[in-house]
């Protein structure tokens, strides 16, 4: 509401569990949405230090049960598809959205691009690969929005500062949305069971062992008048293709 408070939440079925049932943890889950809040404010009167005026906001969030660690032994390509939910506004108007996600992973580091320092044919593993995708049959307030977004190149990096097991990837976003050439970002990460890594006995090798699920965010805007910008921004979870 216009005071920042929750007043709903939406697209959650909690099942109870039967009486006398264990409770088993979900080994391998993602997890996803968006949050909006509305503006602060509390009075007509100009903003000041005790009264600031913070506009309305908006974030999204995606995160998994394990984060999956991409070997630099790992070739070869992978399919992953899945959906996506958020917020999209056009025309002055904000509705809630639903569309479809397709991602396309082309595993293994390419031998110089991401080189140790001072030997161009080597390949110090930091660079694993890379995903593009798709957003398309967007749904927006029980309407269909015309167009689609293209999530372009993105790479997949080490991120040495969180440890081997934060394989993240993070590109840019263009499209057509209602007629609009759109531009942003987004990104995501690999999740799933990590056997090859663990050393579990009889695990596939790592050169096979492909991560089961990803889920990221993106975000993503046509600049117009004051009044007539449209912006699409949501969070997604895709799941391997077999």
């Amino acid at each position: 509401n216009d005071k920042g408070a929750i007043v709903s939440v939406v697209g959650y079925v909690f099942e109870p569990i039967a009486s006398g049932t264990t409770k088993t943890p979900d080994s391998d889950y993602l997890a996803w949405g968006f949050w909006a809040q509305g503006s602060t404010r509390d009075s007509i009167l100009p903003p000041t230090a005790t009264n600031p005026d913070l506009e309305a906001q908006a974030g999204a969030f995606a995160y998994g049960s394990d984060r999956f660690n991409v070997r630099a032994e790992l070739k070869g390509t992978a399919e992953y598809n899945g959906v996506a939910s958020g917020l999209y506004s056009a025309a002055g108007m904000v509705e809630y959205f639903d569309a479809d996600v397709s991602l396309m992973a082309n595993f293994g580091g390419t031998i110089g691009a991401d080189n140790v320092a001072g030997d161009a044919t080597a390949n110090d593993g930091l660079l694993l690969g890379a995903v593009t995708g798709s957003v398309s049959n967007i749904m927006a307030g029980g309407m269909s929005v015309d167009g689609s977004l293209t999530l372009k190149r993105a790479t997949i990096v080490t991120d040495t500062a969180n440890g081997a097991n934060d394989d993240g990837f993070t590109g840019t976003v263009s499209g057509t949305l209602a007629g609009r050439a759109m531009s942003g970002n987004w990104g995501g990460q690999f999740y799933g069971p990590n056997k090859a890594a663990e050393g579990v006995p009889g695990a596939k090798a790592a050169e096979t062992e492909y991560p089961t699920t990803a889920a990221g965010t993106f975000g993503a805007m046509a600049p117009g008048n004051a009044n007539d910008p449209v912006r699409i921004l949501g969070a997604f979870g895709t799941w391997k293709a077999e």
